[in-house]
């Protein structure tokens, strides 16, 4: 097994991502953030967010540019700071790493919050109400950074796949139909459930009637 490894961040914003990849980075790895484009590329003070939607793709180019040259400079460990999902964005940091002999993990924050709402993602489908309260909270706590809309972590909600896996997007193909992702996990929504007869109905492994829905802060009965 290699010793050269890659690390792929995985979170909502405001949940430690960035600190979390500052420690894995910490024994004199390189961090690969889109966001830094923003920070040292644009505008003239490089402790500023300076945004702007039309230098998205330049931001993401460069960032993948990076990247490549500490992978074939043989750093290690490099983070990818950044969405990770199945997506062709994420395919070609996956594809470059293990072309050129990476290992790829992929790694969540430590923060308390962000163990909560993992869980509540993955049972999401009984957890919107108190998901949608986070989205609130993250955004409010994402105004001094990257000022993150409550409508768009919603809409990463949703679509977040939580038992996500490095193959899975190693192996990612688009349909052919199918539009550009955004750096998040489309999820299909679940079928409505069919009515069965009493005798052929299975005893569900969580019956959902018995499942609580958490408000921010109360510790989830699954951890």
């Amino acid at each position: 097994m290699s010793d050269k490894i890659v690390y792929l961040m995985r979170g909502l914003p405001s949940c430690g991502k960035s600190f979390k990849a500052r420690q894995l980075a910490a024994s004199g790895g390189l961090i690969c953030e889109t966001d830094e484009y923003f920070h040292t590329q644009v505008g003239d003070d490089p402790s500023k967010y300076n945004y702007r939607h039309e230098l998205q793709q330049i931001a993401c180019d460069w960032n993948f540019e990076r990247f490549c040259r500490a992978v074939d400079e043989g750093i290690t460990p490099i983070i990818v700071d950044r969405g990770n999902s199945r997506s062709l964005e994420s395919r070609r940091y996956v594809r470059y790493a293990v072309a050129h002999g990476y290992r790829v993990e992929m790694v969540e924050p430590d923060s308390p919050w962000w163990q909560e709402i993992r869980v509540l993602l993955k049972y999401k489908r009984m957890t919107k109400p108190a998901l949608y309260e986070w989205a609130e909270k993250l955004s409010e706590m994402s105004r001094e950074t990257h000022r993150v809309p409550a409508s768009t972590i919603r809409d990463w909600m949703d679509k977040w796949k939580w038992d996500l896996t490095v193959e899975e997007i190693l192996n990612f193909e688009p349909e052919p139909e199918e539009e550009a992702q955004s750096d998040v996990d489309a999820e299909p929504e679940p079928p409505q459930p069919v009515q069965i007869p009493p005798p052929l109905l299975e005893p569900a492994e969580e019956p959902l009637q018995e499942s609580p829905i958490l408000k921010p802060g109360e510790r989830s009965p699954f951890l």
